[in-house]
């Protein structure tokens, strides 16, 4: 989003991947409005979590179609038959590269570069492209578009921690909590970004050794792990499981649930969303999230900040007193309870609270008997001071109109 009369800078909304992107393009010098314009885009392949690419095709200034894919390394990678590099032999396809057929060394040098990158918590795309025929743009067959693509190169971003989250990581586990780590991204991805966050296993491990690192579920490893297992997993914290699909997501969840425990998940994309919907809390991003994972969540973080948790209510109450009343109230009734829960000293102890029943009732026994006794204690109070103030200014309290002739009466002297 350009800069505003509110802002001097540049801002982006939505998904951090897709806003790094342009981000980088534009410190790369490229002018992405002419761009745009030259090469508008036909269709869109968007993505999804099972074949992991994304596909836009879009007309060339010359009159053709080109297909430009990006995804994660090991899913796109196998669709290539040829790489562009900077080579003096081959069939010259841009200033300054050459395209040839891709060879078995190619693929491994990018994945091992691949590994080295996720190894520092960065996130990579290879990204490819394809030379298409107009026929070729209507087909709706995945397979036909993405193949045979040409590999272009490398993107490489990270999402840095924010400084929060660590000392709020620290007040979760020390308050019981069991963290894991679900992701869809590589697990390296995954491994190095733990530390950083302050994600650790379980108390056992961390007696028995100096540092405690997270345990891994390899990339889809849940196919072949099972319940019990995922179960033991999720139930000990400080697991890291990678490029899980929505539905593993669900089945962690319902087998947590299913445990007699309480799972909250934290999300922000559509693929989230099943697993918000049927976690006990679903916690969304409100402002990198996806409008379905906010209409799923019970939870919407505005600031996206794993260490604050904000919710408001407003409710609309016909008024039973009048606005003087209530300020009356406010000076009289309430100014010394308010000072003295201003001087409180809080307890620092709710995060080690259990969890509540999700069975159990807001009007319970308890409840219901603390209203009955707040509410007659009140009472007594205020019959009280109303039969004191009739006595004081000589009215009968049985046979005046009311509240309102008692309050207003004055004392007269005799005649």
């Amino acid at each position: 989003m350009p800069p505003s009369a509110d802002s001097e800078t540049w801002r982006i909304f939505g998904d951090p991947t897709e806003g790094a992107l342009p981000v980088a393009a534009a410190k790369a010098g490229l002018d992405l409005a002419p761009l745009e314009a030259e090469h508008p885009e036909v269709a869109e392949l968007p993505f999804d979590s099972t074949r992991k690419v994304m596909t836009s095709i879009r007309h060339e200034s010359g009159g053709g179609i080109m297909a430009y894919s990006k995804g994660s390394s090991e899913s796109i990678l196998h669709r290539a038959t040829h790489i562009s590099v900077s080579t003096a032999s081959g069939h010259t396809a841009d200033t300054g590269t050459t395209v040839r057929p891709i060879t078995a060394a190619d693929c491994d040098a990018l994945l091992a570069l691949h590994g080295e990158k996720a190894g520092y918590a960065l996130r990579n795309l290879l990204y490819e492209r394809r030379t298409l025929t107009e026929k070729g743009t209507k087909s709706t067959d995945l397979t036909v578009i993405e193949k045979n693509l040409t590999v272009l190169g490398m993107v490489s971003m990270i999402d840095p921690i924010r400084s929060a989250v660590p000392d709020a990581m620290a007040g979760v586990l020390d308050a019981g909590v069991k963290v894991n780590i679900i992701t869809r991204d590589f697990s390296l991805t995954a491994i190095a970004i733990a530390p950083q966050v302050g994600l650790r296993a379980d108390e056992t491990l961390l007696a028995a050794t100096d540092t405690a690192p997270a345990r891994t579920i390899p990339d889809h490893g849940l196919t072949i792990v099972t319940g019990a297992e995922v179960l033991a997993h999720a139930l000990r914290g400080g697991t890291e499981l990678s490029r899980v699909a929505p539905d593993d997501k669900v089945r962690i969840v319902d087998l947590v649930k299913a445990s007699g425990n309480l799972v909250a998940v934290t999300g922000d994309g559509i693929n989230d969303s099943p697993a918000l919907r049927n976690a006990n809390i679903g916690v969304a991003m409100g402002a990198s999230g996806t409008d379905v994972a906010k209409q799923t969540a019970e939870v919407v973080l505005l600031d996206d900040s794993f260490a604050r948790l904000a919710l408001a209510s407003l409710f609309g109450v016909p008024l039973a007193l009048n606005l003087l009343q209530i300020l009356a109230i406010d000076l009289l009734g309430e100014i010394f309870p308010i000072a003295a829960l201003g001087r409180d000293r809080e307890e620092g102890e709710t995060m080690k609270e259990k969890p509540r029943d999700p069975e159990s009732r807001i009007l319970d026994r308890r409840s219901m008997l603390d209203t009955f006794a707040a509410g007659t204690l009140m009472g007594v109070f205020a019959i009280a001071s109303y039969l004191y103030s009739c006595t004081r200014n000589d009215i009968d309290p049985f046979t005046s109109t009311g509240p309102a002739t008692c309050l207003s009466a004055r004392r007269r002297s005799p005649t």
